[in-house]
């Protein structure tokens, strides 16, 4: 009886050991994290210098490789945990590219990721209005056309600040789908459908606009008060 509860100690013994090693990991938080205007299904822009930036564990080593690249490019974060690695990138094309990024043993993959055109469309009230809103574009929500595929959304939703900010929450790239197509810009969507057919290239669309906001909301505090320093 003594030698089979000695057993019966070592066998929990052994299956918490286990459980640590394979079911700990998950529970623990993940140091490595990048900017959400980096992800799936984004656009880069061609024949450019992509930034890929984020953040990791304090000194980490940090990998990145792009599926276009012959070779990884190796940096180290900083004390605070922050690294930066800058990509050429190639023409324009409609093949599906990926980055990942590796730090340790942990690891983050960009997937479904093309090379185009990448357009900023800011504004007030005219560039917020959406597709939903817009009679000449409604259509669009219901037309299930391959041309869409190529075109990718990121809106930021309406946020603000004093200062210049690093990442936004709880948002991401997404392709054009209905959902994510009536919540956009209709100036911006026409327009980067318009540039699509021309072009030929896929289209990235950011849409950053607010409606009621003043020109100063959208100009650095500093170039405001040199202005006033000018005019004073």
């Amino acid at each position: 009886m003594k030698n089979v509860n000695i057993m019966n100690r070592v066998i929990r013994y052994m299956m918490l050991w286990v459980m640590l090693l394979y079911v700990g990991p998950l529970f623990a938080q993940q140091e490595l994290r990048l900017p959400s205007t980096l992800g799936s299904n984004m656009v880069v822009q061609q024949n450019a210098r992509l930034n890929v930036w984020g953040w990791s564990a304090p000194d980490a080593k940090i990998t990145v490789e792009a599926s276009w690249a012959r070779k990884p490019i190796k940096t180290s974060a900083n004390g605070k945990g922050e690294w930066s690695v800058s990509l050429r990138t190639p023409a324009a094309s409609y093949d599906e590219q990926s980055i990942i990024v590796t730090s340790g043993h942990e690891q983050v993959s960009m997937t479904n990721v093309l090379v185009g055109e990448v357009w900023l469309c800011s504004g007030q009230s005219n560039m917020a209005w959406t597709v939903a809103q817009t009679l000449d574009l409604k259509a669009d929500l219901r037309k299930k056309s391959d041309k869409n595929r190529y075109i990718r959304l990121f809106n930021t939703g309406s946020v603000f600040a004093g200062e210049p900010q690093d990442d936004i929450e709880k948002v991401s790239w997404t392709t054009c789908n209905p959902e994510s197509l009536g919540k956009f810009s209709a100036v911006g969507y026409a327009f980067g459908r318009k540039l699509h057919e021309e072009l030929g290239v896929p289209v990235g669309l950011i849409d950053a606009s607010y409606g009621g906001t003043v020109i100063e909301g959208w100009i650095p505090v500093e170039t405001l008060e040199e202005s006033r320093g000018r005019i004073g």
